[in-house]
C-alpha cells in the first residue's frame, strides 16, 4: 500500500471514530437529561446530525450506542481464516473477538449508572453477545471437532472478557490489539489461578 492510500485509510479510520464517539456522547447526553427509557434512536440521530442508517451501520441498538459499545458480526473471510488457522485456539479466539468488539472509554461506568433503568434493552444488549458467542462456539467446535474443548475455550473466553471489562479505565482497550493483547493476558491470569486449585 503507498503512502497517500495509508493516510486515506488512516483518516477514514479517524472520521468513523470520530461519528462514532459523536453518535456515543450525544445518547449519553440524552439518557442523562430525560432517562434512559425515554430517549429514542430518533432524537440520537437529530442530535448528531446523521441519518438513522447511519446510526444502524455504528450501532445495532439505542442501548449499544448508549454504553458505546459496537459488536460487528464475523465476515466470512475471518470465519474462513479461523478455521484454517494453524495459531493456538485460544489466542485466535480473542484476535477474533477483538475483531468484533469495539468499547468507549466510560462503558462500565455507563453500565452501572444505567443498568437499572431499562430491562428491554440490557436484554437486547445481551442477546447480540449471546448470538456473537454462539457463532464462536460453532466456530471452535468446526475446528477442534471437539465439542467438550470448544466449550472450555468459549467459557474462558467469556470470563476473560468479564475480567477485561471491569478494568477502571476502557481506555486501555479500545483498540483491538489491545482488547486481544488483554483478554489473553486475563486467560493466562485464570490459567494460573486454576493451577493453584488443590488435587
Amino acid at each position: 500500500m503507498v503512502m497517500n492510500d495509508m493516510e486515506t485509510l488512516g483518516l477514514r479510520e479517524r472520521k468513523k471514530q470520530l461519528t462514532r464517539d459523536t453518535i456515543h456522547d450525544v445518547s449519553v447526553k440524552l439518557a442523562r437529561e430525560r432517562g434512559f427509557a425515554e430517549v429514542t434512536v430518533e432524537e440520537i440521530c437529530t442530535g448528531a446530525n446523521i441519518s438513522a442508517r447511519t446510526f444502524f451501520n455504528y450501532y445495532p441498538s439505542k442501548a449499544d450506542a448508549i454504553f458505546g459499545i459496537s459488536l460487528h458480526p464475523l465476515t466470512q473471510v475471518q470465519r474462513e481464516q479461523f478455521l484454517h488457522s494453524k495459531g493456538d485456539l485460544l489466542s485466535d479466539l480473542c484476535a477474533l473477538v477483538a475483531s468484533c468488539i469495539i468499547l468507549s472509554n466510560d462503558t462500565i461506568m455507563l453500565h452501572e449508572q444505567f443498568s437499572h433503568c431499562d430491562t428491554v434493552a440490557f436484554t437486547e444488549l445481551g442477546s447480540h453477545f449471546k448470538e456473537l458467542f454462539k457463532s464462536l462456539h460453532i466456530l471452535a467446535e468446526q475446528r477442534t471437532a471437539d465439542p467438550h474443548k470448544a466449550r472450555l475455550a468459549i467459557s474462558l473466553l467469556i470470563a476473560a472478557l468479564k475480567v477485561v471489562a471491569h478494568i477502571d479505565s476502557n481506555e486501555e482497550v479500545r483498540s483491538t490489539q489491545t482488547l486481544q493483547h488483554s483478554l489473553i493476558s486475563s486467560i493466562r491470569e485464570l490459567g494460573a489461578m486454576a493451577n493453584t486449585v488443590d488435587a
